[in-house]
């Protein structure tokens, strides 16, 4: 059984993915974000730039979307 990541570590990886200029570490971080959203890209090592781009583009929006999630049933 997988263990779903915190959405602290969630944040970490997401920052990871944006800064980081791994394309093998990009690869396994987005793998490891598609625990908690199956549906996300993965970053493949020989994607073309621009594609990589659309993908984080993607993995922000859905922790834009996490986010106001956990803030709505905060309240």
């Amino acid at each position: 059984m997988r263990r779903q990541p915190t959405n602290q570590n969630i944040k970490t990886l997401l920052s990871v993915l944006q800064r980081s200029k791994s394309e093998l570490l990009r690869n396994q971080v987005s793998k490891a974000l598609r625990v908690p959203n199956p549906k996300g890209p993965v970053i493949e090592v020989d994607d073309e730039d621009q594609d990589v781009k659309k993908k984080i583009a993607v993995w922000r929006s859905w922790s834009h979307e996490l986010a106001r999630e956990e803030a709505s049933s905060q309240q």
